[in-house]
């Protein structure tokens, strides 16, 4: 069974086309508005992948390594205005597993999902041997 993915964006435009892209590559989304009320989900619960716009001058780095999860193996997929090679740069420097301008373009976030998906899938069949 897939598990969830969880979109965290403060636009809620944004969140409900993030899951409804997300929902069409046939996974079942959770959406949250902060950082915050996100991480009280992920204490609870374990999802496939985290897609994060972050909302105006957020920290990153610590915002990712909340979204991680407890044992740090959840991918964040970073959604965010890549206006310069920098910011793409900056995303991947923080932690992100992979970044992508907003809106993305057709099929790109269901490549990233399905890199996720891939690795979760790896990361499983690791610690089962």
């Amino acid at each position: 069974m897939l598990l969830p993915v969880l979109i965290v964006s403060a636009d809620a435009s944004h969140r409900d086309r993030l899951a409804s892209i997300s929902s069409r590559f046939g996974l079942r989304t959770i959406s949250s508005a902060t950082v915050a009320t996100a991480k009280y989900f992920i204490e609870h619960q374990q999802f496939t992948a985290v897609v994060y716009e972050p909302a105006g001058k957020e920290d990153l780095r610590a915002s990712i390594k909340q979204l991680e999860g407890p044992a740090k193996d959840t991918p964040v997929i970073l959604i965010e205005k890549l206006d310069r090679w920098e910011s793409y740069l900056a995303g991947m420097t923080a932690g992100a597993f992979d970044c992508a301008d907003y809106p993305p373009y057709p099929g790109e976030l269901e490549r990233m999902l399905c890199a996720a998906l891939s690795q979760s899938s790896r990361k499983k069949t690791a610690q089962a041997l």
